[in-house]
């Protein structure tokens, strides 16, 4: 028994000066069989295999043989052929097909050991025989070599009972004309792969509408794909090897240039760019991505759509939200001058009742409500003005509401100043609405009770908003009047019942005290 560890390097010939007569007529010998192996093209990869192996079985001079493809990754044999001589005389009962490493004998010592096996005494071998099954063909010498793609076992090669002795040529011819075989084969399936992939690759991107290609770092195009380019009336001849700048012109190229000197860089980039074409002028967008080879850009790959449907859809939706927006200023300006009306209504109303002599509660009755209306116009009219309608900005209202109140209680000529401090409290419509007629009656208290006539102090109120530590929004008027503790205190008097269920209606809470004057204060949650 000879256990053969050339394995691979059975693969190196040997230099000229070593070879006898004897191995160069066994070369000349495998490369006859090797030509008539690879002369049948025509036969399918099982077909070629059994003539691979009737040839490795008449150069070797053995009896039989076999072939066994092997997966590393399950550890399994799989019979590839047999030799037809030997089945003819194995009896074995329901013979595999198949077979796990673990299970194997001898045969399999080739994957164990990764090299070749050479016993040239089968029955005296008994160290890593595991048996043969009844029926078995008789065994009297016996070669198996491993054959490898790269680093992996993909085939085992054996054959027996030849009459002389095994040896080295044996081994060497055997894995050079198998391992040459299995290289063709593997080439062969890597080609049948490659071109199944590439016709399902133009099968997909030849039925997209969308614009797929390829160029090169000058811009060049090495691939075109898709039905796009039938709209322009030519074909992908017309832009292999050109760029876009030869083919469409400059200001068309410009934008992909543009998007090629930053995919050249590693980026990402995307672009935008219109063509006039049956149908008028086409818009697209493109995303242009940098193709590497290892760690080098070799160029860009560019996927590009049509997008003039869409972009005529937003336009659409663009001159449809104009209008909306139109129609909702419309809508609060109209609603603004109804207001209005309804003061100009009232003041004529005020007018008609001081002529017949009402009393002057009647009168200031009339007012405190023609502020209240005001205070709502206020906000409809910031709407108005701004750039949204899912909220309004308060202050901006509450500067238009104390230009009101100003003008209704003639405060220059007592010498009072209000103050809104600067800032942005953004608010929905209700909400503002709500708070704008708790600072109308706030500022109104202030106007007509926090200074009396003898007051020689500085009078001013001044409205303002913070946030506390829980986010609450605080809305505040402070004046520097006699404050509210020196003043009548009841709700109807101070308007303190109307400031309550407004500020119920936004979960608040309404507080007041003096410092340095009256300050009330409603704290409510933003939203």
């Amino acid at each position: 028994m000879s256990l053969s560890a050339a394995g691979r390097d059975a693969l190196r010939p040997k230099p000229d000066s070593e070879r006898s007569e004897t191995s160069l007529r066994a070369d000349e010998a495998r490369l006859q069989s090797l030509v008539r192996i690879l002369e049948n093209d025509s036969l399918d990869e099982a077909e070629l295999l059994e003539f691979a192996l009737r040839e490795a079985v008449m150069l070797t001079g053995s009896v039989f043989g076999y072939i066994y493809r092997y997966n590393e990754d399950s550890r399994r044999f799989t019979l590839n052929s047999w030799s037809q001589d030997v089945m003819t005389q194995c009896s074995v009962v329901d013979p595999q097909t198949e077979y796990e490493l673990d299970k194997t004998g001898l045969w399999g010592e080739a994957v164990r050991q990764r090299c070749t096996i050479l016993v040239n005494d089968y029955p005296a071998e008994t160290k890593y025989r595991k048996g043969c099954p009844q029926g078995h063909v008789e065994l009297r010498r016996f070669l198996t070599v491993p054959i490898f793609h790269g680093e992996r076992i993909i085939a085992v090669v054996g054959v027996a009972n030849k009459t002389p002795p095994y040896d080295s040529a044996d081994e060497r011819q055997l894995a050079l004309l198998l391992s040459s075989v299995f290289s063709r084969l593997e080439r062969v399936r890597a080609e049948v792969l490659l071109a199944e992939s590439e016709a399902r690759f133009k099968a997909v991107v030849g039925s997209m509408d969308d614009i797929v290609f390829t160029i090169d770092p000058e811009g060049r195009y090495t691939g075109v794909y898709g039905r796009w380019f039938g709209r322009f009336g030519n074909g992908p001849d017309s832009y292999l090897g050109k760029t876009n700048r030869e083919i469409l012109g400059a200001e068309v190229a410009a934008p992909q240039e543009a998007a090629l000197a930053l995919a050249l860089k590693g980026q990402r980039a995307s672009y935008e760019w219109t063509m006039e074409g049956e149908n008028g002028t086409r818009s697209y967008q493109t995303v242009l991505s940098p193709v590497y080879s290892g760690t080098t850009i070799t160029g860009a790959i560019g996927v590009g759509r049509d997008v003039t449907d869409l972009a005529r859809s937003a336009e659409t939706l663009a001159r449809l939200l104009d209008d909306k927006d139109a129609l909702l200023r419309e809508v609060h300006h109209r609603v603004k001058n109804n207001l209005q009306v309804i003061v100009s209504i009232m003041n004529l109303e005020r007018s008609r009742l001081a002529v017949s002599g009402a009393p002057p509660e009647v009168d200031a009755a009339y007012l405190r409500t023609q502020d209240r209306v005001l205070a709502m116009a206020s906000v409809h009219d910031a709407l108005y003005h701004s750039d949204g309608f899912s909220s309004v900005d308060l202050f901006s209202a509450l500067q238009s509401q104390v230009s009101d109140l100003a003008d209704t209680y003639s405060i220059q000529s007592h010498g009072t100043e209000i103050i809104v401090e600067p800032g942005e409290l953004r608010l929905s419509l209700d909400r503002a609405v709500t708070c704008s007629l708790i600072v109308g009656e706030l500022v109104t208290n202030s106007l007509l009770h926090a200074f009396p006539e003898n007051w020689t102090a500085k009078r001013t109120v001044r409205i303002g908003a913070d946030v506390d530590v829980e986010g609450n929004i605080l809305l505040f008027v402070h004046d520097s009047g006699i404050g509210i503790l020196e003043r009548e205190e009841t709700d109807e008097f101070c308007g303190f019942k109307l400031i309550k269920l407004l500020t119920e209606q936004i979960d608040g809470k309404f507080e007041t005290r003096n410092d340095n004057g009256a300050q009330a204060c409603v704290s409510f949650k933003p939203n």
